[in-house]
């Protein structure tokens, strides 16, 4: 009787150094578990940033490695020290996740492209630029480690466009019709010169020394100190007037100086047409149907019939 005893409570202990460590671990493991929930679904959290899908459902966690850690913001700031005529009204401060899939995150210093499904980093660089809106197809402008500039396409999967070869990569001004920044063409430096490349990364002008602030479809323009105007082989154009300010609409270019703006066709020839204007800041053009229409303030100001 004793024997049965003693066999039953070296069962028990048996047992207790089995399930005790277990409950243990449950324990702990769910007290741990519950730390790491997110009540409010907020992105950043518990000194993480955390994913979720579009029914609310946690894809992964991203583990910050720094307190400034967060989803980067686009940098613009070479943008504004060269006069860059570059996009202005863009309301996008924070650049979003894309597809549910990859993440730009400012931790730190630097700025990690992060998949979130393979939770891990693909690239790090130092800025990104999008100019607060969505360009065209996906891309991104980014400056790597080593201070040169590229472009990326990260859709379904990452893509290099432009190799990481400029001091400086930028857009000008112009929409598509889908209210996206055209992303045909870029101003680029490059060993102190300057000139444009095609999204295939061809050269498309001669090199100038200034720097390219705007273009159009067969002018550039250099405004560092003060506005000039070339042709794509860096001919410059000497016209009468200084340039208090440019449009160019089609084939069409009106410069504005001193309240009156002249339309020209050719920047070789003389003006076609000259206007008393009030304010030059509220100057538009529009060529439809060959007609030029000119505006002040959204208001029709004269035409001139081509």
């Amino acid at each position: 009787m004793k024997t049965n005893k003693n066999y039953s409570l070296a069962v028990i202990l048996f047992l207790l150094t089995i399930f005790v460590p277990f409950t243990i671990f449950g324990y702990v493991y769910k007290k741990n578990n519950k730390a790491e929930e997110n009540p409010n679904h907020e992105l950043f959290y518990n000194n993480k940033l955390w994913f979720y899908d579009n029914n609310d459902k946690l894809i992964n966690k991203y583990d910050c490695q720094n307190s400034n850690c967060n989803l980067a913001k686009s940098n613009m700031d070479l943008d504004i020290d060269y006069n860059i005529n570059y996009y202005k009204d863009g309301t996008e401060e924070i650049i979003s996740t894309i597809n549910n899939k990859y993440a730009f995150i400012q931790d730190g210093e630097y700025i990690n492209l992060y998949d979130i499904e393979l939770n891990k980093t693909i690239q790090t660089y130092l800025n990104i630029k999008n100019y607060n809106t969505t360009l065209t197809d996906n891309i991104f402008i980014l400056q790597n480690k080593d201070n040169f500039w590229g472009i990326l396409f990260v859709g379904d999967i990452v893509n290099m466009v432009i190799p990481f070869e400029y001091d400086f990569i930028g857009l000008k001004n112009d929409l598509d019709d889908n209210k996206k920044l055209k992303i045909n063409n870029y101003i680029v430096k490059k060993e102190n010169n300057w000139f444009l490349i095609n999204s295939n990364n061809e050269k498309l002008t001669s090199d100038f020394e200034t720097v390219i602030t705007d273009y159009s479809d067969k002018y550039i323009v250099s405004n560092k100190d003060n506005i000039e105007i070339y042709d794509y082989k860096n001919n410059k154009y000497n016209i009468n007037n200084k340039i208090d300010k440019y449009i160019f609409e089609s084939d069409f270019t009106g410069i504005i100086n001193d309240n009156k703006l002249f339309i020209y066709q050719n920047l070789n020839d003389n003006y076609l047409k000259e206007i008393n204007i009030n304010n030059s800041d509220k100057i538009s053009l529009k060529h439809l149907d060959n007609i030029l229409y000119i505006y002040e303030n959204n208001l029709l100001l004269d035409t001139y019939n081509i």
